[in-house]
């Protein structure tokens, strides 16, 4: 169905706004219009023009086509979590508004439904969304490296750029937490997480790839070593060797010519990475692996645990908690009450698996668990090709936010609706 001129231009320019600010927008709250931050705008006015342009189609069509049986997994998700957002909380005496606080980002895996029906539709492209994606996390790394530059000429470059755009906003953005190590710079965002993607989308079409997206490869890979965030790192390696194996197993028949690329391949990529470690950030790279630097937060109003195991004592203080209530939890939104790490948002820890246990109890982590595995023994099922890249993003994501709260807000919940997406690429059996 061809949709009217204007139709197109709003179904095309809101949600494409709200990606750009997705990616590019720090922590989303950079202006501040009507009440309301310009990530929470941008989102409800391309959620309400992607479920109009949705509603559209089906009402010209019907739901054949538009509905397929892939769908319940999100569905159930999204339903399921829902009830650890309202009638857990409320058994538990958790505030519902903590909770929604806390996991209303879930809502973003509500745009998975509209998107894959205009895919369905021929309104778009997944082609083209990929190629906006990597578009956009090629900018993204553009900013990291533009901050990381910045930040060894002036290492306060950060603070002040932001307490600049504060200023600029009328004092009504909330300000960008910057994360300083001792002696080396450090980019670090709530967007970085969504560098990822773009290497997904490189990984799927690695047999085709242009002299362009090398320059993209390029980027993205040296804008994830300015994190100088270990789990990231760890994540996109690790991530990355499964790929070889799952790509050489599944897709591959001259098996031996393979392993040589891949060799070839991981040895300019080891030379470029010691050459990245001692010319560009002088030789930090090798010091956060070997865990010699400790990173300092400048300006922080927000209650950790002053020892070196700080992490252990958030586990810890989760565990105990967690003991009380294992099979529901206490809902999102709940915390533990010696174990706060920042006064504006206690729910928020580090360390993902014991707060998920603490919240949804041994049967929301079993919901969680099951989502994961049913995605990817289904993307397995529909498309062998693809699925090594699935595994890539998948458990580079995964690995990522163990230790660092990276999945419960607009990025994160972004990048598994990014993720249900992919299936729309994969119908040859028609479920």
């Amino acid at each position: 169905m061809v949709l009217s001129r204007p139709a197109k231009f709003f179904t095309v320019l809101f949600p494409a706004l709200f990606m750009a600010e997705l990616f590019l927008g720090f922590n989303g709250a950079q202006l501040v219009l009507f009440g309301l931050s310009i990530r929470k705008l941008l989102f409800v006015l391309a959620a309400a023009t992607l479920f109009l342009a949705a509603a559209a189609q089906v009402k010209k069509r019907g739901l054949h086509g538009f509905v397929r049986r892939i769908d319940l997994l999100p569905l159930c998700f999204l339903a399921l979590n829902l009830l650890w957002m309202t009638a857990v909380p409320l058994a538990a005496g958790t505030s519902l508004r903590a909770a929604f606080d806390d996991a209303g980002c879930l809502f973003m895996l509500a745009l998975y439904f509209p998107v894959s029906m205009l895919v369905r539709a021929g309104v778009y492209r997944m082609q083209r969304i990929e190629q906006l994606v990597l578009g956009l996390s090629t900018a993204l790394a553009v900013e990291h490296l533009v901050f990381y530059m910045c930040g060894r000429i002036d290492m306060s470059f950060g603070i002040k750029f932001f307490e600049f755009l504060h200023r600029l906003s009328g004092g009504t953005s909330v300000i960008q937490q910057v994360i300083l190590g001792e002696n080396y710079v450090r980019v670090i965002f709530p967007t970085t997480v969504l560098l990822l993607p773009g290497l997904y989308v490189l990984l799927r079409r690695w047999r085709r790839l242009t002299p362009w997206d090398g320059v993209c490869a390029a980027l993205l890979l040296t804008a994830v070593f300015t994190t100088m965030t270990r789990s990231l790192w760890i994540g996109v390696a690790v991530s990355f060797v499964l790929f070889a194996v799952l790509y050489g197993a599944l897709c591959v028949k001259n098996r031996r010519r393979f392993l040589k690329v891949m060799l070839a391949g991981l040895a300019v990529l080891a030379v470029a990475v010691m050459a990245l470690n001692f010319l560009v950030f002088d030789g930090n790279l090798l010091g956060r692996l070997t865990g010699n630097e400790n990173p300092q937060i400048p300006g922080q109003s927000t209650q950790r645990p002053e020892e070196e195991n700080a992490r252990q004592v958030q586990t810890q203080a989760l565990l105990e908690k967690f003991s009380h209530r294992p099979v529901l939890g206490y809902g999102y939104g709940s915390y533990a009450q010696d174990c706060i790490r920042s006064e504006a948002q206690p729910y928020s820890y580090e360390m993902f698996l014991p707060a998920l246990l603490m919240k949804t109890g041994v049967l929301g982590t079993a919901v969680w668990a099951a989502t994961a595995g049913l995605f990817l023994w289904l993307s397995f099922r529909k498309n062998r090709q693809d699925f090594p890249a699935v595994c890539f993003l998948s458990l580079s994501f995964f690995l990522m936010f163990q230790t660092n709260p990276f999945l419960f807000n607009f990025c994160g919940m972004g990048l598994l609706c990014f993720l249900f997406l992919t299936w729309n690429e994969q119908e040859p059996d028609g479920r």
